[in-house]
C-alpha cells in the first residue's frame, strides 16, 4: 500500500514543498509463498540539492531506481551548462520527458504492471522557458506511459499510489494544512529543522491511524526550499523526532539484499 502525498506552500515569506510517503515493502517470500511487508524502503529521493529538486515514486521498483539514475545525471548535465548552475524545475521535467521519449526509456507496454508515477518538487527561476509565471517551489505530478506534468495547487495535496485514500494521509494533509505554527516555523528555519518540527507531528497521525492495516511505522519526510533540500525519516514513537535513514534501502541493489528471499524485480508499488 504504497502512498506519496505532495504539496508546495506559498504565502507571505515562507515558502516550501513537502513530499511525505510510507516507507512499506509488500511482497511474496519465493521459498514459503507467504504475502510479506517489511518497511525498508526510501520512496523520496534527492536529485538536486542546489535546485531544490526531489522525487517521490510508487510503481515498479526498479525502473523508479532506473528513471532516478536518469534524473540526476540530466540534473547534473543541466547545472554545468547553466552560469548559475541553475535551472527550473519544469524545464528539468520537459527535457528528461524528450529524452525518455527519444530514447523509448521507461516506456513499458503494460503500465498496470511496470508504470511510474512520481511528485518532483522543484524550484522555479524568474528566467525560465516555459512561461510559467514565477513561483519559487512547486509540485508537479508525472505518471507513465507519457509522464505529462501536472502542476499541483499550492492550496491542495497531490497523492499517488494504491493507499492513498488510507485515513492517515488525510490526517496528515490536514493537519499541516491547519497548524499555524507550521507556516511561521517555515520562515526562518532550514529544511533540517523542518523535518525535526514535522516529525512529531506525522507521529502523531500515525497514531491515529494505528489500528489501520498496512500503515508504516515508518515514514519519510522531504523538503523542497530555493536552493536547498531535506529527507529525514521518522518513527512512530513517543518523541517523534526525526532519525538517520540507515535501514532503509535507497537503491535497486539495497532493497534485493534486504529482502533476502523475496524476489526485488517483482516488487510493485501500486
Amino acid at each position: 500500500m504504497t502512498w506519496v502525498l505532495g504539496k508546495p506552500f506559498h504565502q507571505d515569506a515562507y515558502v516550501y514543498s513537502l513530499l511525505i510517503s510510507d516507507v512499506c515493502v509488500t511482497y511474496t517470500d519465493s521459498t514459503t509463498g507467504k504475502k510479506i511487508c517489511k518497511d525498508c524502503l526510501l520512496k523520496v529521493h534527492d536529485i538536486s540539492t542546489e535546485n531544490g529538486l526531489i522525487v517521490g515514486f510508487a510503481g515498479r521498483v526498479e525502473h523508479a531506481f532506473n528513471i532516478i539514475d536518469d534524473m540526476r545525471i540530466l540534473a547534473a548535465s543541466m547545472s554545468l551548462k547553466s552560469a548559475n548552475r541553475k535551472f527550473d524545475v519544469l524545464d528539468f521535467i520537459i527535457e528528461w520527458r524528450k529524452y525518455t521519449t527519444q530514447n523509448k526509456k521507461h516506456l513499458y507496454p503494460n503500465d498496470n504492471e511496470h508504470g511510474v508515477h512520481m511528485l518532483i518538487a522543484g524550484n522555479h527561476t524568474e528566467n525560465n522557458s516555459t512561461g510559467n509565471k514565477y513561483i519559487p517551489c512547486a509540485v508537479y505530478k508525472i505518471e507513465a506511459p507519457d509522464y505529462r506534468p501536472m502542476s499541483v495547487h499550492p492550496f491542495h495535496w497531490m497523492d499517488i499510489g494504491s493507499g492513498k485514500s488510507m485515513t492517515v494521509c488525510k490526517q496528515i494533509a490536514d493537519q499541516l494544512s491547519n497548524d499555524f505554527r507550521f507556516r511561521v516555523l517555515a520562515i526562518d528555519n532550514s529544511p533540517t529543522d523542518m523535518v525535526d518540527f514535522l516529525a512529531p507531528k506525522i507521529s502523531a497521525a500515525l497514531e491515529q491511524g494505528k489500528v489501520q492495516p498496512g500503515v508504516s511505522k515508518q515514514l519519510v519526510i522531504g523538503i523542497s526550499t530555493v536552493g536547498d533540500t531535506g529527507i529525514a525519516a521518522t518513527f512512530r514513537t513517543d518523541s517523534g523526532n526525526s532519525s538517520p535513514m540507515d535501514k532503509l534501502a535507497t537503491t535497486y541493489e539495497e532493497l534485493d539484499q534486504m529482502l533476502s528471499g523475496g524476489d526485488a524485480k517483482a516488487v510493485y508499488f501500486g
